[in-house]
């Protein structure tokens, strides 16, 4: 963002480009070597594998940790796939449930069907 005094004073907002530039450069640069580097070194590929299973980032696997940390004991003894089939088997049955409830009240139709109508 510029303010009104930059606008009077072109010299420093040529300055503030010239130091934003050098630093994109530099950042370029840093990622070319940081690149380079992973190519050279095959063991990096392992450990960024074991760091992904430590530290996992897709969505799934962060709903099967919230959902053991519900459940508590009761989810310890389960493998990941049956709590991903439990839990996609509870989504189903309440989004059901819901429907049968939103059409109850609303004259046999879904609050998305009223939505669309609207």
């Amino acid at each position: 963002m510029f303010d009104q005094m930059q606008l009077i004073n072109p010299q420093s907002m040529a300055a503030k480009s010239n130091q934003a530039v050098k630093f994109a450069v530099d950042l370029s640069n840093r990622t070319k070597d940081e690149t380079a580097q992973k190519h050279h070194n095959p063991h990096i590929k392992e450990l960024e594998t074991t760091l992904n299973n430590i530290f996992p980032t897709t969505r799934e696997e962060n709903n099967l940790q919230r959902a053991r940390r519900m459940l508590g004991d009761i989810a310890t003894s389960l493998s990941d796939s049956e709590l991903e089939s439990f839990l996609t088997e509870f989504e189903y049955l309440i989004d059901s449930w819901m429907d049968e409830f939103e059409k109850k009240i609303f004259d046999n139709k879904t609050l998305i069907q009223l939505l669309k109508e609207g």
